[in-house]
């Protein structure tokens, strides 16, 4: 896609990047985020006059991933599931703020950079924890599943005991990389488009009434 847009002229190529900051982690962290950093690479050598931008927004705020798919809470059971340190903090953007930066990336006149970073919110998991609270009117009980080395034990026995099993360990990799501070954020440019008001957790939380 990236050698069509350039043969047509294409202007800007914006990746389907959208993550935490995916080029803070190592090799090997995760095999989606490798992905996304090999081409980024490829497109520093092979992108000729098209402008490559990786919007990254931290995780998804939404009930799929952040209340889902991240393991990060288990609603039914009222309970948030932690590993390593409650002040640890992350980025969180839901997919409609997302698409909203996303568009106005798409047709913004000046210049952009390399890498563009978007957020929502950026809060410690006690702080998102107590927004879901807040917001919802119901109580989580924090469950300690251990610290991140532990984390990266667990990580690294599902991956041997299910090594297809993506869903066994992926998410995993997605909590260790949200909240074990490699995935962090490190230069929010909200400001670069002041019309988008993105949605907090609190508000996110009513709407969908979690």
């Amino acid at each position: 896609m990236l050698h069509a847009a350039r043969q047509a002229g294409v202007r800007r190529f914006i990746p389907s990047s959208f993550s935490y900051n995916i080029f803070g982690l190592d090799d090997g962290d995760n095999p989606n985020t490798d992905e996304r950093r090999e081409f980024a690479k490829i497109a520093d050598s092979e992108r000729g006059e098209v402008e490559v931008v990786h919007i990254l927004n931290g995780a998804f705020l939404d009930k799929r991933i952040v209340f889902g798919f991240l393991g990060a809470f288990d609603l039914q059971k009222g309970q948030a599931l932690l590993w390593g340190d409650a002040d640890a903090v992350t980025d969180v953007t839901t997919y409609w703020d997302t698409a909203r930066f996303t568009a106005e990336a798409a047709v913004d006149e000046a210049p952009l950079p390399k890498v563009l970073e978007v957020a929502g919110e950026t809060l410690s998991f006690n702080e998102l924890v107590k927004a879901y609270e807040d917001a919802s009117g119901k109580s989580l009980t924090i469950v300690n599943k251990g610290s991140l080395d532990d984390l990266d034990q667990e990580i690294a026995r599902k991956r041997q005991a299910e090594p297809g099993n993506f869903y066994a360990w992926l998410p995993l990799m997605y909590y260790r990389g949200s909240f074990g501070g490699k995935g962090k954020l490190k230069a929010i440019a909200n400001s670069r488009y002041p019309a988008i008001k993105p949605e907090t957790v609190r508000e996110y939380v009513q709407r969908e009434k979690l």
